[in-house]
Order: C-alpha cells, then structure tokens, then sequence
C-alpha cells in the first residue's frame, strides 16, 4: 500500500523541462565555445512563429494544422534555448570573469536570472489580456531579438581561445 494514495502509484507526465534537460545533455561541450549566435536567431524565429500561428488560430475554424505548428514553434524554441542560451550563463562568467571576481558574477547572475524569469512568469496573464497571445509572443520576439543583437555584437567570440587569454 502506497503512503501517499495516487501519487507513488501514479507514474508521473513528462514535464516541461524534460526536453531542455535531454537536449542539454546532447549539446557539445560547452569547453571555449562560440557565443549562442544561430540559437538566438533560431528562439527569435520560433518565437515569431509561435505569435503568427496564434494570430492565424484565432481567424480560422480548421485548427489542426495551426496548432502542430504552435507546437513545432514551442518545441524548437525549447531546441534552439537548450543547445545555445540554456547553459551559456554558466559558461560566459568561467570564460569571460577573472578568477578573483567569478563567484561574485555568477552569483549576480543567478539572481538576475530568477529575477527576469519571475518577471516573464509573473507579467504574462496580465501581458495576454492587454495585448493578446499573439502580441505577447511578439513582444518575447523583439526582447529576443535584442538579445541577440546584444550577443552578435558585445559578446566576444572565445572558440579557439586559451582560457588564461581569455579571463585576463
């Protein structure tokens, strides 16, 4: 008899991490890698995607096919965030930081990245209602998209680099 009635018994759904954690494991090394430049372009593009569909969706009685492409978008853009922007917080700081300062950036890091996914998680309801799924989706586009602007141009590039070049 289980302790916990439906719970242990119950095998548990895939969550949605799930996919991010198994394309993590399938990315190459992260060891002095290019910055994420075509998975920035790739989220930007299935979150462009994501926002046209949903705008097709609500004018269009034959849903089917509209929706596999919602999913297709949410899925690659799952894809693309795992291969390139997924692990990049921890990387850039033991690439780019000096020694002496790294914990204190990676710490910095982790808190504005708790901080910007409370606010995603946070604002969205409220983001939908005034403007709409597709107009959320397309406001996450334009923020991606200048972050990948920011990436192309500010991050530099650290494939082929020594690591001692590189932190000093």
């Amino acid at each position: 008899m289980d302790w916990v009635e439906g719970f242990v018994s119950t095998p548990s759904p895939p969550t949605s991490s799930s996919p991010h954690a198994c394309l993590t494991l399938l990315r190459p090394s992260p060891q002095l890698h290019s910055p994420p430049r075509p998975g920035g372009l790739g989220m930007t593009c299935s979150l462009c995607s994501l926002a046209v569909s949903y705008g097709v969706l609500q004018h269009t009685e034959h849903t089917g096919a509209v929706g596999g492409i919602c999913v297709a978008s949410v899925l690659s853009f799952v894809a693309f965030f795992s291969f390139s922007w997924g692990p990049i917080a921890w990387i850039v700081p033991s690439e780019l930081i000096p020694l002496r300062l790294r914990a204190r950036v990676v710490a910095a890091g982790t808190v504005a990245n708790w901080i910007a996914d409370y606010l995603v998680i946070s604002t969205f309801l409220g983001l939908t209602d005034t403007v709409g799924d597709q107009g959320a989706f397309m406001i996450y586009c334009g923020i991606n998209a200048a972050a990948t602007v920011f990436v192309f141009l500010l991050v530099p590039e650290t494939k082929g680099l020594e690591l001692e070049l590189i932190s000093d």
